[in-house]
């Protein structure tokens, strides 16, 4: 490989490396105008290998995947109040020696149900001297799981 393409080379990966790296995010204290609407989509793949007892001890009673898909939308009903509402799908199986006693769902194959709606509204109080805008949220459960 010549000079010149190690150096694109090199140079290539440190833009990539400076792409790929997190940084800081920051709350928005301002409020979208009225009529504006937005929507979301999440997803989660999580793989527990530890619970952890009231001690705070590690213990290993087995592992749990969990994969969620969640849908939302919002919208701005004046140009000071915003309302949103969010509802997850959760797909999650037990790996392990040690299931709940009595348990139907602990076996190792995946039960999914929907979880939690979330509602929120947003309200913008302050724009001067400085920007203020409050939330108040609830959770209710959608199914029996």
């Amino acid at each position: 490989m010549t000079r010149v393409r190690r150096a694109l080379l090199a140079g290539s990966l440190a833009v990539l490396g400076a792409l790929l790296l997190p940084l800081p995010g920051f709350g928005q204290a301002w409020l979208p105008p009225k009529g504006e609407v937005s929507y979301f989509f999440a997803y989660g793949n999580i793989w527990n290998t530890k619970h952890y007892a009231s001690t705070g001890d590690e213990v290993d009673a087995g592992h749990t995947r969990s994969v969620s898909l969640t849908l939302g939308a919002g919208i701005a009903l004046s140009d000071r109040l915003f309302v949103s509402a969010g509802l997850p799908w959760v797909d999650a199986s037990y790996h392990g020696s040690y299931p709940h006693p009595d348990s139907e769902i602990d076996d190792g194959e995946y039960h999914s149900a929907l979880q939690d709606l979330r509602v929120e509204a947003r309200y913008q109080a302050l724009t001067e001297p400085f920007a203020l805008a409050p939330f108040v949220a609830g959770s209710w459960p959608v199914s029996a799981y």
